[in-house]
Order: C-alpha cells, then sequence, then structure tokens
C-alpha cells in the first residue's frame, strides 16, 4: 500500500509540473505578442523599468525585457534568468541612425517645405579641425 501511495504522489506532481509549464509556455507567447502590439500584458506583472526606459515584465515562468527603440521597440523572452542585453539601449547615436535609415524604406525623406534630403549619410570618426 505505501508503494502505491508514493507512486500517486509523484505522478500527480509530475502532471502538476507539466501543466504549470505549459500555461508558462501560453501564457508567455500571448503576452509577448500583445507587447509588441503595443498593448499590456494580460498574464505578466511589470517589475519597474530600467534607467534607458527598458521595461521588465515577470510571468510564471518567464520574463520579458521590452527594450525602446527609435521606430519599433525589441521585446525578448526568457526564462526568469534572462538577462538584461546593454547592446539593446537607445543611447548610442550611430545605432540610432541606422536603425532608422534600416526602417525607412524611401530613398528621400521630403519635409513639409519641400526640401529633400538624402538617405545617404556618412558617419565620420574624425574630429573637425578648427
Amino acid at each position: 500500500m505505501p508503494k502505491k501511495k508514493s507512486t500517486l504522489i509523484i505522478m500527480i506532481t509530475l502532471i502538476v509540473i507539466n501543466i504549470l509549464l505549459v500555461l508558462g509556455i501560453i501564457f508567455g507567447s500571448i503576452d509577448k505578442a500583445r507587447l509588441e502590439k503595443d498593448q499590456k500584458p494580460i498574464f505578466s506583472v511589470s517589475v519597474g523599468p530600467v534607467m534607458d526606459g527598458t521595461q521588465i515584465y515577470l510571468g510564471l515562468g518567464y520574463k520579458i525585457y521590452k527594450y525602446p527603440r527609435t521606430r519599433k521597440d525589441i521585446v525578448d523572452i526568457g526564462t526568469w534568468f534572462l538577462e538584461y542585453k546593454d547592446g539593446y539601449a537607445p543611447g548610442n547615436l550611430t545605432e540610432q541612425l541606422e536603425e532608422f535609415l534600416m526602417y525607412n524604406s524611401m530613398n528621400d525623406v521630403i519635409y513639409p517645405d519641400n526640401t529633400e534630403v538624402s538617405n545617404e549619410v556618412e558617419i565620420m570618426n574624425e574630429v573637425p579641425a578648427e
């Protein structure tokens, strides 16, 4: 009789763990999709922003980082051990310019006063002579 009881406890424990795992995957997928559409997540809680404006959300076994970008936010999901990636921070002006040019499909930008600006930008690493 004790062997059957311990087997039953192990089976129930495994079933509960599997249910929680499946729910975590489903909830994480829903929350990630909502964050990519700039909506609030349903199944996770915001634990606060990082200094650069990145939002952190915790859910049932998962963590989501929403990194602010100039055109489209980057949403990164993983387990609770997922670490913050500093490279996604929008502080680097060169990265922002490259991202703008990548998402901009037009060849030239036309401003309201009918002036044209070409998207071909040359980034110089030298300091101009005074």
